[in-house]
């Protein structure tokens, strides 16, 4: 592998496409803001969003996945 960009320990290279970083990055938002605003809800006595949001960030987890199992092979 070639390195393209080095800071300390990161280090970037050219195996990483624009597409499967913009993927990355989407799922990676989209995942987080489903758990965060669904740990909001439980602490705001919503439990059925709040499990809802749990829910979607599971289901988003596991396309990711998925997704991410076939681009590699």
């Amino acid at each position: 592998m070639e390195r393209v960009f080095r800071l300390d320990s990161l280090t970037i290279d050219k195996a990483i496409t624009m597409p499967m970083f913009l993927v990355i990055i989407i799922f990676i938002l989209l995942i987080g803001t489903l758990f965060s605003l669904g740990t909001l809800r439980l602490f705001q006595q919503r439990k059925r969003f709040g499990f809802i949001c749990f829910g979607g960030g599971i289901i988003s987890l596991a396309a990711f996945i998925f997704i991410a199992s076939f681009w590699v092979i």
